[in-house]
């Protein structure tokens, strides 16, 4: 049986469901063992599995953890406030973080409301931002650290390699066509590649709509009807669970389904599955 600060304690998570509590439902529970309150039914166990751990270093932490925390809780209260109260001039200093190739002229219009327009008349590029603008004083930085369980593979790449592999990826789509408003469809596993398809395409203009790795061809099919893409980028094969996912068998049959026919495909030989 749970004694009654025990219930109060699994009363208090259960209605937090899978949000963050706040500071003062954090500071309310009393100092109990919360792992043996949570874990004395199976119910528990796997409803709140999740939330054992946050609770337990935030409320059960001794020292000036608390007050560090109350302090950030307290920065991102005034933050968020700022952002609410002082719209336009809070998204202003926050658009000086990254660079505009033509700067906005107005922050926000909203004279057509719900609908909202934001930084009208500025032009800017997402994969220059998140690339080109670190080269000059971190190009040698760890941009993208890959790690693969399935491969036992783990790679980095600086933000002087991404840089390259980006360029690289981006002048191979546009040898096929792709150029400005064109849709790119990517079929890929979770590996650096994937990335680099991404950033390429944002960097060019291009639309790209990312479809899960190893989904089924019918599936898949449906994906590209809607995308309509003029170019897919997809690799040989995924791996799960150990095992070897072949994805151009998948793509053929997908693309023999779909009413829409991509003029090209661009494969990754990650050297899992002979494609023939």
């Amino acid at each position: 049986m749970l004694s009654q600060a025990e219930n109060k304690t699994v009363q208090l998570v259960g209605n937090w469901g899978w949000r963050s509590p706040t500071l003062s439902q954090l500071t309310s529970l009393q100092p109990l063992n919360l792992h043996q309150v949570l874990y004395k039914t199976s119910a528990s166990r796997k409803a709140f599995s999740g939330t054992i751990t946050l609770i337990r270093n935030i409320v059960f932490r001794k020292g000036n953890f608390m007050g560090e925390s109350r302090k950030a809780f307290t920065a991102y209260e005034a933050h968020y406030n700022r952002s609410i109260n002082e719209r336009d001039a809070f998204w202003a200093d926050e658009a000086k973080v990254i660079e505009w190739k033509t700067e906005p002229t107005q922050i926000c219009d909203f004279t057509n409301p719900p609908f909202a327009k934001w930084y009208v008349g500025g032009t800017t590029n997402l994969c220059h931002n998140a690339v080109d603008r670190h080269m000059a004083q971190r190009g040698d930085q760890t941009a993208l650290h890959f790690i693969s369980t399935e491969t036992d593979v783990e790679t980095k790449y600086t933000y002087k390699q991404l840089y390259a592999e980006v360029n690289r990826c981006a002048a191979m789509l546009q040898s096929m066509g792709v150029g400005k408003g064109d849709r790119v469809l990517i079929y890929m596993p979770m590996i650096p590649e994937a990335v680099f398809a991404m950033l390429a395409t944002v960097r060019i203009g291009a639309i790209h709509s990312v479809v899960f790795g190893g989904f089924a061809s019918a599936s898949l099919a449906t994906r590209i009807e809607d995308a309509k893409p003029k170019v897919i980028v997809s690799s040989d094969a995924g791996m799960r669970m150990g095992k070897v996912v072949p994805y151009k068998p998948l793509l053929d049959a997908a693309i023999d389904l779909s009413a829409h026919k991509p003029d090209k495909v661009l494969m990754f030989d990650r050297g899992l599955e002979p494609m023939n």
